[in-house]
Order: structure tokens, then sequence, then C-alpha cells
């Protein structure tokens, strides 16, 4: 090759196959320019343009692109990287499960994959699932920012605007430091194929650093037609969830499945909860349809939070989870009348809080260690629970430990059945304490014949 001939060959688009490279140190081994670049998987490589100026919904439509760019680093595994910036995912309608998809539900297993999102914020630009993560192995997605799009018209079919999904089989995927916020529906969905089917379960998904952050909007729920959010996270089908204490949720958390044979198995959220306060976006545009609702030191609308776990389902597979460590502002733990069956309600701390037993099928639960500064009388006054409670149980239990649990409510008990559950036998009620000076008392029955109790004189019974 001539002088000439090399200098227009470096000067077209495989021009880096023409020139060298040699790693430094010793056992480096040569390659070119091109095969280190391609090494390197950006997603500006595909066109993607982090533009978005959501004040004025102006800019680059990128679902092309990014998709693109998913494409890219699925049929290759490795790294990608999303640059920095505003991603706007343009104004077209989903045309499958989500604007952007990695992996299909109908495909070839997907794996070992890590997306860098550090600085990278999407806008969808029409009403959906953002992003959903899909028949895959061993998935690493970092940094990303996902705000909902509050546009177009309202109804119940919003409560499926999912800003994050994981499904169809979604294995060993780990969210760090991300942030998902302001969808109508959940900000993180982790199931399998739908609510209504079972079958093709996400399994051992973890959360690291990562903020679920409701909306509150108009007050009103996505699923009766207002613009609040539904949830923070839902999980419908799951085997292996952590949720630890480096996460913060604003909102609920809801274990539920839907059907019979989907999954809550070995399920752990100890996590912490807050509810804001916000400056709630009651009316919404006219041209900015992603605010995130600011957060406000004093005043703001409060943000509900909760664990709830029940179904409509009567025979869901559930076995080995936990609800242990969490720390609440104003908030309650609710176990209802359908079977997800807990191990454990264990070192939880409210400043203000519920926790209500209705489930009969609980089955050597335990309740240990938890403490309230207060009551949460907004909770009690939704369940209609009369007198000012910590602990409320609404059904009749046996094989349960509720031990060592602490409370400061005035007028009030530490446990109660409040006229409405039972001791069937075989409990275990002791240590509970209501440290107010003007409590009703610490433990508001006496406990059955084969159950034990600490009543307020400290008698064992």
């Amino acid at each position: 090759m001539d002088r000439r001939q090399f200098l227009f060959g470096i000067a077209a688009s495989v021009g880096a196959s023409l020139i060298g490279y040699m790693p430094k140190g010793m056992g480096a081994v040569a390659t070119t320019i091109q095969s280190k670049l391609r090494k390197s998987n950006g997603a500006s490589d595909r066109g993607a343009v982090g533009d978005f100026v959501p004040a004025t919904a102006t800019g680059t439509d990128n679902k092309a692109a990014l998709q693109y760019a998913l494409n890219s680093v699925m049929s290759t595994p490795g790294e990608l990287t999303i640059e920095p910036g505003d991603y706007y995912l343009g104004a077209s309608a989903v045309s499958n499960i989500a604007h952007l998809e990695l992996g299909n539900q109908n495909g070839s297993q997907i794996k070992n994959i890590v997306i860098n999102a550090y600085g990278v914020t999407l806008y969808p630009g029409k009403p959906g699932k953002t992003f959903a993560v899909m028949n895959c192995d061993n998935i690493v997605i970092k940094g990303l920012r996902i705000l909902g799009y509050h546009g177009g018209a309202l109804g119940a079919s919003r409560q499926f605007d999912h800003a994050m999904a994981t499904m169809f089989s979604a294995w060993n995927v780990t969210f760090v430091d991300c942030y998902f916020a302001g969808a109508f529906g959940d900000q993180l969905f982790i199931g399998g194929q739908n609510t209504a089917t079972a079958g093709h379960e996400s399994r051992n998904i973890r959360l690291v650093g990562t903020t679920l952050k409701s909306r509150y909007g108009n007050g009103v729920p996505s699923y009766s037609g207002g613009t609040a959010s539904r949830n923070a996270l839902s999980v419908i089908d799951c085997i292996g969830l952590e949720v630890d204490a480096s996460n913060l949720l604003y909102g609920d958390a809801d274990l539920e499945p839907d059907v019979n044979g989907q999954h809550i198995v070995d399920c752990h959220i100890s996590t912490r909860f807050s509810n804001g306060n916000v400056t709630a976006e009651s009316v919404i545009g006219p041209t900015n349809m992603w605010v995130d609702e600011p957060i406000v030191s004093t005043g703001g609308a409060s943000i509900e939070t909760a664990i709830s776990a029940g179904t409509a389902a009567t025979s869901p597979i559930s076995s080995g989870n936990t609800l242990d460590g969490n720390q609440f502002l104003i908030g309650h733990i609710n176990l209802s009348e359908h079977p997800v069956r807990i191990k454990s309600i264990s070192r939880n701390r409210f400043e203000s809080g519920l926790i209500r037993i209705v489930s009969a099928s609980q089955d050597n639960l335990l309740v240990e260690g938890n403490t309230t500064i207060s009551h949460n009388s907004a909770a009690e006054t939704y369940y209609k629970i009369a007198a000012p409670t910590f602990i409320s149980i609404a059904v009749a239990v046996k094989n349960t430990k509720v031990d060592g649990n602490t409370c400061t409510i005035a007028s009030g008990y530490c446990v109660s059945t409040n006229g409405k559950g039972s001791d069937a036998g075989n409990n275990s009620f002791m240590n509970n304490r209501n440290l107010s000076a003007s409590k009703l008392g610490s433990l508001s029955f006496l406990p059955v014949a084969n159950s034990r109790a600490t009543t307020e004189s400290g008698v064992q019974k």
C-alpha cells in the first residue's frame, strides 16, 4: 500500500483497523485501534443525544438510538455506557412491552450485561412502561434515572405505567444507585408475564443505593383515575428479593401475587421509608410533563408509606419472606386477609406506626422488637381500629410470637385485638410495653391456657 492509499484508508470508516495498538506491560497482545475501541460500547455510537429540555419539551427523539444501543449489547454481551445527559424517548406509543427493552419475552436468554448510566435521565413521551428487563441472567444497571410521563388521558390503565419492570424470567438483576420517580404506576415492578398470569417469575432481584419515589399528584391513585402513583415497589411474582438499608422508598411496597401459582418467596425488605413531604403537582403541565415533585422541609403533602402483604389469590407460592429492620416516619405494615406468608416482622422502627395482622394463614410468625413513638391515627381510621394501637390483631392467631415490642401511646395499647381478633392458642405475648403514663395497657386481652403473656403487672400467665 503506498502512502496515498494509506492516507485514504485511515480516513475511511475502517481506518482504525489499519492502525496497530500494543497494550503496556509484559504479556501484552498486539491488536488494532478498531478492536480496542470496539470493546467500549457507547449509546452515542448509535446516535443517542442527551439534549432534552423538559421545561420546554424540546430535544432529540432517542428511542430508536437507545434501543439500537441495547440491541448491540444484547448481541455482544459486555458493558454499555450511556453518556450523561437528558434523553427524550419520543411521542410514539409502546409497540411491545415498554419504550425500551433489554431482552425480550420470546427470544434467547441474554446474559452478563452491565449498563453504566450515571448522569442519565430518561423521559418517556407517551404512556406505558418506560424500561423493561426481560428473559435475562446477570444484569447490572448503574446510575439510571427515570422520570414518569404525566401527559395523556387519565384512567385505570395508567396504573401500569411503570418506570422500570423486571419480567419474563428476569434473573439476577441488580440496580445500583438508580432513581425511579413520578410514574403513575410503580417505580419498580417485579413480576413474570403480567399481573394475571403465572409463570416466568423474576428471580434474585437486588437494589443497592436506589431511590423509588412515588408521586403524590392530586392525591387520587392512578387506578381510580387520578395522578398519584400506584406504588413505589410492587412485587407480583418473584423468588429472591433484597432491598436493604442503602435504599430509600417514598411510597408503598406491595407484596401481592394476583393469581394462583405466582411466587412471593425469599423476599427480604429491610430499608428506609420516607413520606417526603413534597410540593404536590395537583395540576399537570401545560408543557413540562415530567415534574419530579420537590421535597420540602415544612408543609407540603405527605406520601403514604407502608409494606403490604396480601393477595386475592387463594394458592400463591409463598415462604421465607421477612420484613425486618425497616425505618419509617409515618407508616404501617399490613398482613391482609389472604395468604402471603411472612416469616418475621422484627426490629422495625416508626415515629408513628401500626402493625396490622389480619391473615389467619400466618403460621410461626415472629413479631418481635418493633418500636414506635406514637400511633398512626390515619391508618387506624382507614382500617377502622377503635382504640389507638401499635400492633393490631384482627384475626384468630396461633403459633405466633408477639414479643418485646414497645410503644408510647396514650389511651391505647401496645398489642390489641380491638374486638376483632383472638388468641387461638400456642402463642406468646411476652414483654410488650406501652410506656405512656396515660395508657390503657400494654396488652388488651388475657391469653388462653396454652399461650403465655406478660400482663401489665409483670405476671406471666
